[in-house]
């Protein structure tokens, strides 16, 4: 918490140097209103009334510029910070809009809430997949046999078509995966957080810390497009590896899930207009 004093020292330290040298001159006026009241007590002036009026010219012009000066300084520098934090204000808008347009881009016309229960759904397939892991686990005793790979196929093929619904692209086995998405996501979230430090140099506070705090750790959970998070292994492999990859996997879209839903739920905060 600033002080009385502290916060004046900053005052005096953003006045253009140019009107600070003019502060000399307030000592010699104060001198020079002294000296004439005390000539005034000596009914000096009344025989040099010329003297006395330039004496008063030059005693208040020493006092009086410089304060205005300062008064004028201190003015034109609060409006231009008015300016730039009006301008800030902007950007932060601006950057709010599209990082929420950036997250949002794969679900078309779909609300934020509707994009939310469609992942829950998603979240509650994959929750069927990971009971199949009830059944003996491979390698162990008896591998999964016809039963368990019979339910899994049609439960991930129903996982699948809801992700390429909701997201747009075509989920499964694949190497090359489509990384745009959430390249776009972390571009404009580093232009957020380019606004937020010119935010913070003119006193401003956007998005608040724990928003940044929170969405930061979101796209850092998330760190992979759909088509990565979401591998359907061909169900034709019995080889026990790959069912202990998918079951893996299984964990690894759980927290995908949570992630997405957590960042969407995050942008609404984005667009609280900067503090100061």
């Amino acid at each position: 918490m600033s002080t009385v004093p502290s916060r004046w020292r900053e005052r005096w330290n953003n006045i253009a140097p140019a009107v600070r040298r003019t502060f000399p001159a307030v000592p010699v006026g104060l001198v020079g209103l002294g000296g004439g009241i005390y000539l005034d007590s000596t009914d000096f002036w009344s025989r040099h009334a010329f003297l006395g009026n330039l004496a008063v010219n030059v005693a208040s012009a020493c006092i009086a510029i410089p304060l205005a000066l300062f008064v004028l300084s201190y003015l034109q520098g609060k409006q231009a910070e008015t300016v730039l934090q009006g301008r800030i204000r902007r950007r932060a808008a601006a950057a709010a809009e599209e990082m929420t347009a950036a997250v949002m881009q794969p679900f078309g016309n779909k609300t934020a809430s509707d994009v939310i229960a469609e992942l829950n759904a998603i979240r509650t397939l994959n929750a069927e997949l990971k009971s199949l892991w009830n059944f003996p686990a491979p390698g162990v005793a008896i591998p999964p046999g016809v039963i368990p790979r019979q339910r899994y196929s049609p439960l991930i093929d129903e996982r699948n078509k809801r992700v390429q619904a909701l997201f747009g692209v075509n989920v499964g086995f694949s190497p090359t995966h489509d990384e745009t998405w959430i390249a776009h996501i972390r571009e404009q979230w580093d232009s957020v957080r380019q606004v937020r430090s010119a935010a913070i140099e003119v006193g401003l506070v956007w998005p608040p810390a724990e928003t940044t705090v929170r969405i930061t750790t979101m796209i850092s959970r998330l760190g992979v497009g759909p088509q990565s998070a979401f591998i359907g292994y061909p169900t034709e492999s019995g080889n026990p590896e790959v069912w202990d990859k998918r079951r893996d996997d299984m964990r690894n879209v759980d927290r995908w899930v949570d992630a997405c839903c957590d960042l969407i739920q995050s942008l609404p905060q984005l667009n609280q207009a900067p503090q100061g």
